[in-house]
C-alpha cells in the first residue's frame, strides 16, 4: 500500500521521534482481505435472496410466528451485506484512516453503527425463534403466546431497541474520537491525546453491548435446552400430539435454529473479543487481526441462509414446485408442513 510521505511526515510532528512510516507492501494482506469480501458479498445476497424468496412462497401458503421472525433474520443479513462495501474500502485506505481522515473516519463509524444495530436486532431475533421452538415442541397451537402479531411487534421492538442502544453510543459525549497513529519500533503507537477520552467511552460502550449480547444468548440458550430436553425426554408424547412425520419436522428445525445460532456465535465471538484487545492495546498486528475478523464476522450473512437452505429441504421443495408450475411441468409431491402454518 503506497502512503503519502508528506501526510505522514506531518503526523511525525506530533508523534514521538521513533515514529516510522508503515511498511512497504501490502500491509495487513489488503489485497487478499478485498478479494475474499468481493466473493463473500454477492454470495450472502444471492443466498438471502434466495431464502426470502422461499420464505415468502411458504407465507402465501399460511402465516406463522417462525416465518415473520425468518423474514427478518433475512432482513438484518441484507444490512450486514450492504455495509460490506464500507469495510472493504476502509480495508484499502488503512493509511489515511490511521491519519484519521475525517471522511475514512465518519465511513467506520457509520459501518460500526450500522453492523451492530444489525447484529443486535438478529439476538433478539434469536431468542424469540429459540422460545417459539419451545413452544413448538411443548404446546398445543392453542396454548402457544407467540402470535404473528405479537412475533411481527417483537421484530419491531428488537431494531428499536437496538437503535436506542447504539446510536447514543456512538453519537454524543460517547462518540469514539479519532486518535493519530504511527508506528513506533514494531508496534502502533498513539502519536497524540485523547486515548483516556477514548478508553471512558470505549469501555461503556463494550458494557452495554456485552450485557445486551449476554441477555439475549441467556434467553436463546434457555430456550433451546429446554427444547432440546423436551426432544429427548418427550419424544414419544410429541409425535402423538403431531403425527410421526410432523414431529420429525419441528424436531429437525430446532435442530437447525441451534446450528444457526452456533454458527453465528462462532463468527461473531472472535471478533468481540479481538475489538476489546485493539481498543485496550493497540498495535499493527493487532489492527490486522481485527481487520480480517471483521471481515470473517460477515460470513454470518453468508451461513446463516445455506444453513437454513442445506437443513431444511423444504425450502428447495416449495421453489421447485414454483418453476415447475411456471414452466408448466408437474410439481413435486408436497410435504408435510409445519405444524405452525394455517391451513
Amino acid at each position: 500500500m503506497s502512503i503519502d510521505a508528506s501526510r505522514y511526515s506531518k503526523m511525525f510532528l506530533d508523534a514521538s521521534d521513533n515514529c516510522t512510516s508503515l511498511p512497504a507492501g501490502d500491509v495487513c494482506s489488503s489485497t487478499l482481505n478485498v478479494v475474499f469480501q468481493s466473493i463473500l458479498g454477492p454470495s450472502a445476497l444471492t443466498a438471502n435472496i434466495f431464502l426470502g424468496a422461499a420464505a415468502y412462497l411458504r407465507w402465501t401458503r399460511g402465516r406463522s410466528p417462525e416465518k415473520i421472525l425468518i423474514f427478518n433474520l433475512v432482513a438484518c443479513s441484507l444490512v450486514m451485506v450492504v455495509v460490506l462495501p464500507i469495510h472493504a474500502f476502509l480495508v484499502t485506505k488503512l493509511g489515511s484512516f490511521l491519519l484519521c481522515d475525517r471522511s475514512l473516519w465518519l465511513l467506520y463509524r457509520t459501518r460500526e453503527e450500522i453492523q451492530l444495530i444489525a447484529n443486535l436486532a438478529t439476538l433478539a431475533t434469536f431468542v424469540a425463534i429459540a422460545y417459539d421452538r419451545f413452544e413448538v415442541l411443548t404446546k398445543f397451537p392453542n396454548q402457544r403466546r407467540l402470535t404473528v402479531r405479537l412475533a411481527c411487534m417483537h421484530v419491531v421492538c428488537a431494531w428499536c431497541v437496538s437503535l436506542l442502544i447504539i446510536l447514543p453510543l456512538y453519537n454524543g459525549p460517547l462518540r469514539p474520537h479519532c486518535v493519530k497513529k504511527c508506528l513506533q519500533g514494531s508496534d502502533l503507537a498513539l502519536s497524540c491525546n485523547g486515548l483516556a477520552i477514548n478508553h471512558t467511552s470505549a469501555t461503556i460502550r463494550i458494557a452495554v453491548v456485552t450485557v445486551y449480547i449476554t441477555v439475549c444468548c441467556i434467553g436463546t440458550s434457555v430456550s433451546l435446552l429446554r427444547a432440546t430436553w423436551e426432544m429427548r425426554a418427550h419424544r414419544q408424547q410429541i409425535e402423538v400430539m403431531y403425527g410421526i412425520v410432523r414431529a420429525r419436522t419441528e424436531v429437525n428445525f430446532t435442530k437447525l435454529v441451534i446450528a444457526i445460532s452456533l454458527t453465528y456465535i462462532l463468527t461473531w465471538t472472535p471478533t468481540g473479543v479481538a475489538r476489546i484487545i485493539v481498543t485496550l492495546d493497540l498495535s499493527l498486528t493487532r489492527l490486522c487481526v481485527d481487520l480480517w475478523l471483521v471481515s470473517w464476522s460477515f460470513m454470518s450473512a453468508l451461513l446463516t441462509p445455506v444453513i437454513y437452505i442445506k437443513m431444511d429441504k423444504r425450502i428447495l421443495l416449495v421453489l421447485r414446485n414454483r418453476v415447475c408450475r411456471y414452466f408448466r411441468v408437474a410439481p413435486l409431491a408436497t410435504r408435510p408442513s409445519f405444524s405452525t402454518d394455517v391451513k
